[in-house]
């Protein structure tokens, strides 16, 4: 998301799997969010499987990012330059780097600690996400950007799983948001 000289409010929304501009190897820019001239609030929003910078803000605008949960991203979770005053509360920062640059934050869950009020490093109790012996290949959809798996020995309720994550492939350690799911297939973004 590039936000340049505006004033955003985000919420309910979920950044995963994003990586830096492929044209762009020596930008300042966000692989979720890119802030340049903007400032604002991101409510409730989660930020799984990022890589680089996962929020960049270059900017005097203030942004506040509140209830918001940062997992298994690459890179800085923010990235301030110039001064950017940003402030992160009541949010969970966990996973590879948790690294928040000049923000402020408070009543925070951040791993490896951080100076604030209220702010604790403490083990999130995240639920795990289904595991499955793939039985077929993963069928790739571009037009829906979904990837399906196919476990013919599961036995899922249809539905039951939208909205966990699970990371398919040991090799592969970003976790991918599942978006639907049969008896016996799980469909990812």
């Amino acid at each position: 998301m590039d936000n340049v000289s505006s004033t955003l409010t985000v919420s309910g929304c979920v950044f995963n799997a994003n990586g830096p501009e492929p044209s762009c190897d020596l930008c300042d820019t966000g692989s979720a969010m890119d802030n340049h001239g903007s400032g604002g609030l991101v409510v409730n929003c989660l930020f799984v499987g990022n890589s680089e910078s996962v929020i960049y803000t270059s900017s005097l605008n203030p942004l506040a990012l509140v209830n918001c949960t940062f997992f298994s991203n690459y890179g800085p979770q923010i990235y301030s330059n110039m001064g950017s005053p940003s402030t992160v509360a009541n949010s969970i920062l966990r996973g590879d780097w948790t690294s928040i640059g000049t923000a402020t934050a408070r009543y925070c869950n951040i791993q490896g600690g951080w100076p604030g009020v209220g702010n604790i490093d403490a083990d999130p109790l995240f639920v795990a996400g289904p595991t499955g012996t793939w039985t077929s290949d993963p069928a790739h959809d571009a037009a829906a950007m979904q990837t399906t798996f196919t476990d013919d020995g599961a036995l899922f309720e249809q539905g039951e799983l939208v909205g966990k994550f699970v990371t398919p492939w040991e090799i592969y350690s970003t976790p991918l948001l599942i978006v639907a799911n049969t008896e016996t297939t799980i469909a990812v973004w």
